[in-house]
Parts: C-alpha cells; structure tokens; sequence
C-alpha cells in the first residue's frame, strides 16, 4: 500500500461519521435490494403511495412552496439581507459568474434541455386545467408558455435557497457542522445535533439524496442514448447502457475527486458557455417576432397569475393535471431541496444573504426563461404551421425525440446541432450528478473536514451511485425509485418549513427586526479548526 492511498484510507477514516456513513449505505442498499427482489411489488407499492400522496397531500406541496417564495423574498428586501455567510473578513471562494454556472448546472439538470422544447408543446395539446381556454389553439398558447416558466421559475429556486442560505449561515457564520439537522439546531438546541434522531435526520436525507441522484443519472443516461439512437441511429441494448453508465461514471468521479475549483466550476462553466450558444444560435434562425412576442405574453401571465397558479389544485372538478405536472414538479424539486442546498451553502461562504439570493433567482431566470421561450415557442409555431407534428413525435418517441425534430426543422447543419445538443445533455448531466456527491459526502464526514469532504470518500459515493444506476436501469427499477422521490419530497417539504423557522428565528435573536437596530446585533468571531471550539462557539452563539 502506497504512502498516499494509506494517507487517503487515514483521512477518510477520522474524517467519517461512522453511524450516518454506515446507514445511509446500509439503508440505500435494502432500498435497492428490495427493488430488486420484489421489482412488481416494489413498483406497484409505490406508485400507489405517490398517487395518495399526490390527491391527498400534494395542496401541503403547494402551500409549502409558496411560503419558501415569500420567505426568500423576505429575506432579499429586509436587512437581514446584508448578512454575510461568513464572518466579515471572510472573502468570497468564487466570482459571481461561477457561482451562477455552478448553481445554474447544479440545480436545472438534463430536464432544462430536453424539456426546453417539449414542455410547452405537450400544454399546448392537454391545455392547463387553470385556463378554459381550449386546448391546440392559438389562445392557449402564452399560458402554455407561461406555466412552463412557473415549473422552472423562482419557485423551486426558492425551495433550494431556504437550505442552501440556512445551512450557509449555521455553517459559516456560526461555526455549526454542515448537516440536514444542523437547520433543526434554533428549534431544538445544538446539544440535540449529537443525538440519535438528529444523526437519524442526516441518514434519511443522504438516503433520499442518494436516490435523486441516481434517479437523476439513470433517466439522463437513458434520455442520453434515446435521444443519440434516435438522431443519428445508435441503438443500445442493456449491456451497451451498463457500460455506458459506468463509462460516464467514472469521469462524474474522478471530476468529483478534485477539488471544486478543479473540477465542477470548469465544467460548469464550460457547461453554461455551450448552452449560451446553442441558445444564441437558435434565436438567429427562429420565428424572431413569433418567439419574442410569445414570450413576452407568457411572462406578463407568469407575474400576473403566479399566486393563482400557486394555488390551483382543481380538485372540484379533476386534478389529474395539477397532480401530474405542478404538484408532481414541487414534490420532486423539493426532495432534492437539501441537496443542492449544501452544495449552495459550500460554494457560497463569503456572499451575503442577497448575494446568494440574486445569483440564485435572477441568474437561473434569466437563462432558462430566453431557452423556453426560443425553443419552446420555435416548437409551437412549428407544430401549429404544419410544418413537423412535433406531439406525435412525443408521444411516439418520448421528450428525448423533439428537440432533435425541431433542430430538423428549424436549422441548418442540424446533425452538429443534435451532436451540440447531445453535449449539452451529457455536460448538465456531469455537473448536476458531480455537485450532488459532493453534497452526500459532505453530510457524511464531521468536525473540521464537512467543508472538504476527502477523496476516497467523494470516490466511494461516486462508485455507489454508478453502480446502484446500472442495476436499476437493468431491472427496469427507475420508475419506482422516482416514485419514491416525488414520495419523500412530503417530509422534506416539513422539513422545509421547519427550516424558515429556525432560520428565521436564529437571525432575529442575532439581528432583530422587533427592536431598536444594533440592539441584538453581536459581533461575529471567526471559528477555530477546533472542533470543540467550534462547538462551543456555535452553542454560545444560539444562546445569544
């Protein structure tokens, strides 16, 4: 054994929590093994779950997301606005520029792309139940749109800045170890961060990260090869996709092993140049005035009616398609809310509250609005002029196929188009799975590492990904464990309200807004690499 692999197995050694390592593996593989043992009953479970929960609780959901809207709001307009994530020396680890890539490629996903021109194509055709307005005509169309931007909007945006600014905040400014319990430490005291449930707490969320990200892996693999077999013919059986996956597995883990200055802020900046591109490129050859005027009719609908489409249930007449769209969108957003707030919260030490908000609204806004509207709206005029039957094209080949269709009709040189297109599907899809190992391996180490997660370990949960993807693609098990995402997504979304309580209660206590300005406003003390320093820092903080 070499001196620097000793050195690594010494590191992850002292650096892990043996309890939440331990049963987040031991839970995550029973999860896996019962899909695999029992794939129908598994399935059939599940999916019966999803449904109950959808009719029954998914107006929690609603309620839920609003209020992480309303309350991140708050904070961008309030003074507590101005409050560091960090102590007040502490200096910025990335620019705006690279925050925004790493937060844009973090939170979209491959979804952004391959729904970019599907989504406001398939309302078009069912017609949101909001709207009387019927469906395949040219009235439906800004509402078509416009509730395209509300799915990808400020809204899930929202549910990720609730934990990534809390956890930001515990963790840099008042020295708490970054972990999903860490945001209960205001409500239940930081002495109960050492207890059984907390650790309890941590486990339940590695588990759930740890399924998004290999439903997450799987369906962009499966996508990725539809979509390459349907634009250039590259058909792929099961072993074709195994070897696939654990090809791209081992590039998503190496990149994870460096550091995130060398390894996930490249690609994604790569990642947001390759997208600004295809996007530049395809305004120059679409219907400019179609598209512009479409756009702007979507986004006037989507200030207009966004609290109306906040809380449009319909279940007094059928909420089959809230179900399937606005409450099935919120439950999935929110199960990966905790995820990619620690990864926000990782790379964000030195913004202020505001900073952190403005980068993770306005920039995600104003990417994936233009890219909605430029090929969501080149899809409908398309598809309403005659020119392709684009919705037979999806409900033939999938959401993967239209893209490629559209760049069929809409530029020329169209195969380097889909090849770019394809690129981009495969770099989303890099930097989304890579932040998120990132994120499960923080949450797994303690003391002065959870910052900087070691090697081995980000390695180990990489491997475990990749292999727990192959294995569901074979057993055809992905659609389960999406149903049990979108499950889980009900407990984070309590999670999630706890969260703007104790976040809101830790910074009036320290910054109050109900007394005299400066009164309650102590200053901060930069934590030591002491663990038991820093734990007493953050306890004596909370007593404050």
């Amino acid at each position: 054994m070499n001196d620097r692999l000793r050195t690594q197995l010494r590191q992850f050694r002292d650096e892990t929590d043996t309890l939440i390592f331990g049963l987040s593996v031991a839970v995550t593989s029973l999860l896996i093994g019962v899909f695999w043992l029992f794939p129908d009953g598994a399935t059939a479970g599940l999916n019966y779950a999803n449904e109950y929960v959808i009719q029954n609780l998914g107006w929690v959901y609603m309620v839920v997301v609003f209020s992480a809207v309303v309350f991140v709001l708050f904070l961008l307009f309030s003074p507590w606005g101005r409050i560091k994530l960090g102590t007040e020396e502490t200096e910025p680890e990335f620019s705006f520029v690279q925050l925004f890539a790493m937060m844009f490629s973090a939170g979209m996903a491959v979804g952004l792309v391959f729904w970019g021109p599907t989504e406001a194509l398939v309302h078009y055709d069912t017609g949101p139940s909001l709207f009387s307005t019927e469906s395949g005509t040219s009235e439906i169309m800004p509402q078509a749109v416009q509730y395209t931007f509300f799915h990808q909007g400020i809204s899930p945006w929202a549910t990720y800045l609730v934990f990534g600014i809390a956890i930001g905040y515990f963790s840099h400014r008042l020295g708490y170890p970054t972990r999903p319990a860490t945001m209960l430490a205001p409500l239940f005291g930081t002495d109960a961060l050492d207890s059984l449930w907390a650790k309890l707490v941590d486990v339940a969320v590695v588990v759930i990260s740890v399924g998004g990200i290999t439903v997450s892996l799987g369906f962009g693999v499966v996508q990725f090869l539809a979509g390459a077999d349907y634009a250039f013919g590259v058909g792929t059986g099961n072993l074709e996709t195994v070897l696939f996956t654990l090809g791209l597995t081992v590039v998503i883990t190496l990149i994870a092993a460096l550091p995130i200055s060398a390894g996930i802020q490249r690609v994604s900046d790569f990642n947001v140049v390759l997208f600004c591109l295809l996007l530049a490129a395809a305004l120059v050859v679409a219907p400019l005035s179609f598209v512009f005027g479409l756009g702007s009719e979507a986004f006037a609908g989507y200030i207009s009616d966004f609290f109306a489409m906040s809380f449009h249930t319909n279940f007094a007449d059928d909420s089959a398609w809230v179900g399937g769209w606005t409450m099935f969108f919120w439950a999935w957003w929110l199960a990966f809310a905790p995820m990619i707030g620690i990864f926000i919260a990782r790379i964000s030490k030195g913004r202020t509250i505001r900073e952190v908000i403005l980068v993770g609204t306005v920039g995600p806004i104003s990417a994936a609005f233009p890219w909605f509207a430029t090929l969501g709206g080149s899809a409908l005029w398309i598809e309403s002029t005659g020119q392709a039957e684009l919705t037979a094209i999806y409900n033939e080949h999938g959401v993967e196929a239209v893209g490629f269709a559209l760049f069929e009709q809409l530029v020329p040189f169209s195969e380097l188009f889909s090849l770019l297109f394809l690129l981009l599907v495969l770099t989303f899809l890099v930097t989304t799975v890579d932040s998120s190992i990132v994120s499960v391996a923080i949450q797994t180490v303690e003391g002065d590492h959870d910052q900087h997660p070691g090697t081995l370990n980000r390695i180990i949960w990489g491997v475990l990904v990749g292999g727990l993807t192959s294995l569901l693609i074979v057993l055809n098990g992905l659609d389960a464990l999406e149903s049990f995402v979108v499950i889980v997504g009900f407990p984070i979304a309590i999670m999630t309200v706890a969260t703007m309580a104790g976040l809101a209660l830790a910074l009036e206590r320290r910054y109050s807004l109900l007394s005299t300005p400066g009164e309650t406003d102590t200053p901060v003390v930069e934590t030591t690499s002491d663990s038991t320093e820093t734990r007493s820092g953050a306890a004596s903080s909370a007593e404050d």
